[in-house]
């Protein structure tokens, strides 16, 4: 079940959250595709190895994608599941004055080798 953008704190972690709730949306991600991408994500890390340890880290970070509130390690973590090549941030800024003031940052990521199911 999908969270409604509203049940999201306005904090910064919760922005963190909206923003993943909204590119899931976006690409088409619903929360079985997301559980087949950790499985992917986890089972790449743990070179398809069946164990305790490969169970706890799908837990584990199924459980940190379903929380209201996300760090900004999870985010990265969270698009590193989705094989994102690329992130570009914007933010935008108004001071006390109105003066506006926009910065932003591209970020390469390192990507997988397994390929896209988007594709």
């Amino acid at each position: 079940m999908k969270k409604r953008l509203t049940e999201i704190p306005h904090t910064p972690e919760g922005v963190l959250m909206r923003l993943k709730e909204k590119i899931t949306d976006i690409l088409h991600i619903d929360p079985a595709k997301q559980r087949a991408l950790v499985d992917r994500f986890v089972n790449n890390i743990f070179m398809n190895t069946p164990g305790p340890r490969t169970n706890f880290a799908k837990v584990n970070i199924n459980n940190e994608l379903t929380k209201n509130r996300m760090t900004i390690k999870v985010f990265f973590k969270f698009l590193r599941i989705l094989n994102i090549k690329k992130v570009k941030f914007s933010i935008t800024i108004v001071t006390e004055r109105d003066f506006e003031v926009t910065v932003d940052e591209e970020i390469s990521l390192f990507t997988t080798d397994f390929k896209d199911d988007a594709e």
